[in-house]
């Protein structure tokens, strides 16, 4: 079936930056802070009040391990959860400048911990504690895991027992991540009105006519605001990482790039979580150029999302899907300021400009590390960027242009 010449298609990406300029707080530090709260406060508490067990007087609050692996980021308002947990169960570290160091994980540190503890309980007196230092993870991490799964303790030599208990807490945080997501929607209640609004101007703009374009929805987070209207019909909508609503559930990981080799690893990255997924059915987020069924992809829009390197696979897929380099398809990135932090500028002009300095800057390392991929054609991906620049298919603005009045 030959497809209309004169229809188009587009894909929507979305990442949090979405949630949060519709009024919606979603960001990992106002999850985690109070949670950090607890753990602080549990510091103070007596013998009695703790009944002589912290892990489990932390555990029934619904604090995890890996609250306590983050707990050394409590005063900062950016926690970063996805390299925390990839430092913490592979043996690649990734520091702050972006350098992989290789040695044991944080995990086997924990399970050498742990079992050197039940064999030999005076070398580690710290253990013997009932609040151990919360200044070192490594043994915050052993106390919790000694005081809450004390059975475990015959069978620690075992690193796959180890492992399956990480990733049974990490299940548990994104229960908890999703309830409180889930209370976040219901106590906003302009959140919805929001961001349909904010949608449809991203929908309806640099489009010349919007009755001749289907719209694909790839949203990296994990609500759905046009689930209960009738444009949810119209819109292919994927929530890549699961939604609050349906039989999917909320997914942490990490990216599974040289990781899907090591057995007690794939678990926790995403290739493998996205495959446990029942309703995510991402069909039609792009339409291939030489598609005679589908309109072809002619723009790509991007919103709230930070463009970081753990999701650079999807957005490789798609540029390759669409044939970037040779096909005529638009890429528009749009940003806004964020809601000031404690580290932010003072005055919203000023997270404006540095909103666009860290948008230019993001789809900079993007395309660059797009093109290197391009190694059949070392040259095009060298020239990409200057190719979409001199072609008028690359753009950045401030989502301010595209809205409504």
């Amino acid at each position: 079936m030959q497809v209309d010449s004169l229809r188009q298609h587009q894909l929507i990406i979305l990442g949090n930056g979405f949630d949060l300029y519709s009024g919606l707080k979603s960001r990992f530090a106002d999850f985690f802070q109070p949670r950090m709260d607890i753990i602080c406060d549990a510091e103070t508490k007596s013998d009695s009040q703790l009944q002589g067990n912290w892990g489990e007087f932390l555990n029934n609050q619904g604090i995890t391990i890996w609250d306590l692996l983050l707990y050394e980021h409590r005063n900062q308002d950016w926690f970063d959860l996805e390299k925390t947990i990839h430092n913490c169960i592979t043996s690649n570290k990734i520091n702050n400048s972006g350098i992989t160091d290789r040695y044991l994980s944080q995990a086997q540190t924990i399970l050498g911990t742990v079992w050197n503890y039940t064999k030999h309980h005076d070398r580690y007196p710290i253990l013997n504690q009932t609040v151990p230092s919360l200044e070192d993870s490594t043994i915050a991490a052993a106390k919790f895991i000694l005081d809450v799964y004390p059975d475990l303790n015959s069978d620690i030599a075992d690193r796959a027992n180890l492992y399956g208990l990480f990733l049974l807490e990490l299940e548990q945080l994104e229960d908890a991540f999703s309830s409180y997501l889930t209370d976040a929607v219901d106590n906003t209640p302009s959140y919805e009105a929001n961001a349909i609004a904010t949608f449809r101007d991203i929908k309806s703009s640099d489009m010349l006519n919007l009755h001749l374009v289907s719209t694909s929805v790839l949203s990296f987070n994990y609500t759905q605001p046009l689930a209960e209207t009738a444009e949810q019909e119209q819109v292919n909508w994927t929530n890549i990482h699961g939604q609050l609503k349906g039989s999917d559930h909320v997914i942490f990981g990490i990216a599974g790039e040289g990781l899907l080799d090591t057995q007690e690893v794939i678990p926790f990255t995403k290739t493998y979580k996205l495959l446990k997924l029942r309703n995510t059915k991402p069909n039609s987020i792009i339409h291939l150029p030489n598609s005679d069924a589908f309109p072809q992809t002619k723009v790509i829009k991007f919103f709230g999302h930070s463009l970081g390197e753990s999701d650079y696979s999807y957005f490789q897929a798609i540029f390759d899907g669409i044939n970037l380099y040779e096909n005529h398809t638009r890429l528009i990135f749009y940003y806004s300021e964020p809601q000031k932090t404690a580290n932010d500028p003072e005055t919203k002009e000023e997270r404006k400009i540095q909103a666009e300095t860290n948008t230019y800057r993001a789809v900079t390392r993007l395309l660059s590390a797009y093109g290197h991929t391009m190694t059949s054609e070392p040259a095009h991906g060298r020239n990409l960027m200057h190719k979409l620049l001199l072609e008028g298919r690359l753009e950045v603005k401030h989502i301010d242009e595209i809205r409504s009045k």
